[in-house]
């Protein structure tokens, strides 16, 4: 490795037209800034500081992974810059195969591959290869052979990277030409999407600060909500209808507390998102007035968006309800084709009614002139939903039988009569019968059986 080669590669990285957003990434600069330095031939002390930062980003990145390094941690972390990348190629991808693109788009895309190829063929062996026979004299473990890095793997993993990922990073990896590598890559893209969207599952609306990635969703599935079999069926054959393309409506989940709601909404995740486009957007009753903003960012992704607004209600002096009407029913811009809402709420016409609204003259003060139309604006809130899924709270069988559910799930081994009276002591104790009691004493039983405790003894209570 000479210096003419990391001279050339400065040269070709500073050309990236495509691809060129992959030069805001830390890692990236600070490889840049190593590279820089070994090619002017700088002072040691320069060169090994540039090192210092470079490294110490690279361990973090690689160490701390929850999934597989493919190749070695740099040349993994180029290929997840390419695939998180959202550019005119990984953006048009999303819709159209490469043989519907400009033809100086798809060469600027070749050109751009392979000078990334040659990034990663600067192996982080080679440097310090490079690094041995240059600087001998220096003893540092920094030069110990070979460098090779442990992720964590499985450590709270909730999955998106998926499989798909390390299929095209292997891909790409064992090609002789990346260059040759874009139908495969366009391929994903379609699949899998780019940008924030390609990396995450969860996102949160933050009003000021737009979309924030939810690193670790939720790992809720489908499977571990037992019971409301109904319920489930109904908002995931509209999900489904949504995934696929076709006309589904706005759900509003709404019933009593515990019952599951919040859980069914985020659990979709898991099974449209791994392998498809659906991703979700958790906007909070605050953030309802950002809605046209959200609207405008989501629209002409590829992705399929299920904006969530988790314990939906309002007050009778709050107004944030009419951004919410505008975004159901139309306003001047329509809701984009890729956007449903889904919202859960306790109250069933989500706008908070007093028996004043229902008395024959209106409210004391006398201010409504037609009192009934105020009322009857309040409790349409709801009818803006075109489906409505209620969940209601489980009679004793229906939650011992969700305690017994749950409790196979865990493969705990109990006397069933006994398991049924301890839960029904817990109900007892706590929030009385729910999914989410439920779920409780299950994982209030295993903490302690797993801790060796004898619970003969214990009666559930505080």
């Amino acid at each position: 490795m000479e210096l003419k080669k990391f001279s050339k590669l400065l040269f070709d990285l500073n050309i990236l037209c495509v691809y060129r957003g992959v030069l805001n990434d830390n890692l990236m600069r600070g490889y840049l800034d190593l590279i820089r330095g070994l090619a002017e031939e700088e002072s040691i002390e320069k060169i090994f500081t540039k090192y210092g930062i470079f490294m110490n980003g690279l361990l973090a990145k690689a160490e701390l992974s929850k999934y597989p390094v493919v190749g070695d941690a740099w040349q993994n972390h180029v290929l997840d810059l390419i695939l998180w990348d959202e550019n005119t190629f990984s953006r048009k991808a999303e819709y159209l195969p490469p043989s519907k693109m400009g033809a100086t788009l798809i060469k600027m895309v070749e050109e751009d591959l392979r000078t990334l190829q040659d990034v990663c063929s600067i192996t982080l062996d080679r440097l310090h290869m490079y690094f041995k026979k240059n600087f001998s004299w220096l003893n540092k473990a920094v030069f110990h052979d070979p460098v090779e890095f442990k992720p964590m793997l499985d450590v709270g993993k909730t999955g998106f990277p998926g499989e798909k990922p390390g299929e095209i990073k292997e891909g790409l990896l064992a090609s002789r030409d990346w260059g040759q590598n874009i139908p495969q890559l366009s391929s994903y893209y379609h699949d899998m999407g780019c940008g924030i969207f390609g990396r995450y599952l969860a996102f949160r609306w933050s009003v000021g600060e737009g979309f924030l990635p939810v690193e670790n969703p939720d790992p809720i599935t489908l499977d571990n909500l037992v019971g409301y079999g109904d319920q489930k069926k109904a908002v995931l054959n509209n999900t489904e209808q949504f995934v696929k393309g076709f006309p589904a409506n706005n759900v509003l989940l709404y019933g009593d507390r515990g019952t599951g709601k919040s859980s069914t909404v985020k659990a979709l995740i898991h099974h449209f998102g791994r392998g498809g486009r659906l991703r979700l957007i958790e906007v909070s009753q605050d953030g309802l007035i950002d809605l046209p903003r959200v609207m405008a960012a989501l629209s002409g992704h590829a992705q399929r968006f299920i904006v969530f607004i988790d314990d939906l209600s309002f007050e009778e002096y709050e107004t944030q309800y009419k951004h919410l009407k505008a975004l159901l029913e139309g306003g001047v811009e329509t809701r984009p084709d890729n956007v449903v809402v889904y919202a859960t709420s306790n109250r069933r016409h989500l706008v908070k009614e007093t028996f004043q609204d229902r008395a024959v003259g209106g409210p004391v003060s006398g201010e409504d002139i037609h009192p009934q139309d105020s009322l009857e604006e309040k409790i349409s809130r709801a009818d803006r939903f075109g489906v409505v899924v209620t969940y209601t709270t489980p009679d004793q069988e229906t939650y011992l039988s969700i305690v017994e559910e749950l409790a196979r799930e865990e493969g705990i081994k109990m006397d069933p009569q006994e398991l049924r009276s301890r839960a029904l002591r817990w109900e007892m104790w706590h929030n009385g019968r729910s999914g989410r009691t439920a779920s409780q004493f299950i994982q209030d039983l295993r903490g302690r059986m797993n801790l060796g405790e004898n619970v003969d003894g214990w009666g559930g209570g505080t």
